[in-house]
């Protein structure tokens, strides 16, 4: 026994450097690979979100080999360049450009703002021919007649102001829009919206129109056409109610422009000598309940005040409209005592200077 211990290798001596196991490589390799997996495995612990948003910072950081910061450094300088290169051009077609007559508007283009002059320098275009008049931003035909949201007035309910105030439409248009009225001179359909016993005199003043009739409705005097553009209108209607009798009373104001067709007409190049603006005030009253006579319920015209402008006064005179250069005066051209666009506006007064001379009178 003792023989075999003395045989056992003594290692008292020995460093820990020189200790067989700790020197055998393929021990040591083994080690050394499960420290690296222990390692690998908590730091995919501690910092998944960190490992996941790498690729991402790369892809937004870089571009075509370029960090943000010196792509934007070579932005600001194309920029730079471009603006430089575009002003010089602008700078050098203004320069060599010839200068426009001033405030001509060359026909099929866009025109500036009116201004209280425009008459005296617009240039007619007959595809657009309310350029550049206080008429080009108005509604077309009947869309420019819209009823205010309907309300009680005194003891009217807002359903019966709602009806009142279409069927005030409705006779409007037949009376200023409608061909039947304009062209053919045809007040079938116009007398049909008043009240039965308001039709009779009514009629009896269209059937002679003179210059104290214009207003209540719209006639173009033979001969004459308009341009295939709609009719301008802009204006208002309210509900009232009259102070005597209670009953409910429906105000108007409206203007109207017509473009004419010139035709063959010579000198013809402003809009003023085409356009004839029609500026018209009426009340129109709701005659209705149980003490009132079948024939008088209805609407009735009770109040009618009107202008024209730029019109013909020979056509005025006989109860029509027709547009200045039927005269071949400069009728309706600018004075020098007001804004010449002011008469387009609905709310001008309808107490105007007579701008045509007195019809002669016949013995």
């Amino acid at each position: 026994m003792s023989d075999i211990a003395d045989q056992s290798p003594d290692h008292s001596d020995e460093s820990i450097d020189t200790h067989p196991d700790l020197i055998d490589p393929e021990w040591n390799a083994r080690v050394e690979r499960e420290a690296q997996k222990a390692v690998k495995r908590s730091s995919v612990l501690r910092i998944p979100e960190r490992a996941e948003a790498k690729p991402q910072r790369v892809k937004r950081d870089r571009w075509f080999g370029l960090n943000s910061r010196s792509l934007s450094a070579l932005l600001g300088v194309l920029i730079l360049v471009g603006l430089f290169v575009l002003v010089n051009r602008i700078s050098g077609e203004n320069q060599g450009a010839a200068p426009s007559p001033q405030g001509a508007v060359p026909v099929g283009t866009a025109a500036a703002a009116p201004t209280p002059t425009s008459r005296q320098h617009s240039q007619l275009n007959l595809n657009a021919p309310f350029l550049d008049t206080p008429a080009a931003s108005w509604a077309d035909g009947e869309a420019g007649i819209t009823p205010p949201a309907p309300v009680a007035v005194g003891k009217w309910s807002a359903s019966t102001v709602a009806d009142a105030e279409s069927s005030v439409k409705q006779t409007l248009i037949t009376a200023h829009l409608d061909p039947a009225m304009l062209i053919n001179h045809d007040a079938t359909t116009y007398l049909a919206k008043l009240a039965p016993n308001a039709r009779a005199d009514e009629q009896n003043r269209l059937s002679t129109p003179n210059d104290r009739d214009n207003g209540a409705v719209s006639m173009i005097a033979s001969g004459f056409h308009l341009l295939p553009a709609p009719i301008k209108v802009d204006g208002s209607m309210s509900p009232g109610t009259d102070p005597k009798t209670g009953d409910l009373v429906i105000h108007t104001n409206y203007v109207y422009a017509f473009a004419f067709d010139p035709g063959q007409a010579r000198d013809v190049s402003q809009p003023y000598q085409i356009i004839v603006v029609q500026h018209i005030a009426e009340d129109f009253t709701l005659v209705s309940g149980s003490h009132i006579r079948t024939g008088d319920k209805g609407l009735w015209i009770t109040s009618a005040n009107s202008y024209l402008d730029q019109m013909s006064c020979t056509a005025f005179d006989q109860g029509y409209i027709a547009p200045s250069f039927a005269d071949n005066a400069r009728i309706g051209a600018p004075t020098d005592t007001e804004d010449p666009d002011a008469l387009y506006a609905p709310s001008h007064s309808l107490n105007v200077p007579a701008g045509c001379p007195a019809p002669p009178q016949h013995a």
